[in-house]
């Protein structure tokens, strides 16, 4: 049995993939934003998503009240006015 070694396009192929993979996890190092591979967005949104959920509150006035919602639903509710929903999204800027 005698061995034939790949064809030389295999190799190639091989170089370029290898190639792509490094250039993306440099440029994604180098900006500092590493990719969510499931969501593909960068992590730092994410982390953001999750750290406004939540209720929040105006020091110099805390009867007006900010519930951001998991599903992207924000209530603006005060002592003053009715209850108010809106949408929101944390976008790349």
């Amino acid at each position: 049995m005698k061995f034939t070694p790949p064809p030389p396009t295999f190799f190639i192929g091989l170089t370029l993939i290898i190639t792509i993979t490094n250039a993306i996890v440099v440029y994604s190092r180098a900006n500092n934003q590493t990719i969510n591979t499931i969501s593909q967005e960068p992590e730092y949104i994410t982390q953001a998503k999750k750290n406004i959920i939540g209720v929040w509150y105006a020091e110099d006035n805390p009867t007006y009240i900010w519930e951001f919602k998991e599903n992207g639903t924000l209530i603006n509710r005060s002592d003053s006015d009715p209850s108010r929903t809106q949408t929101y999204k944390i976008v790349n800027t």
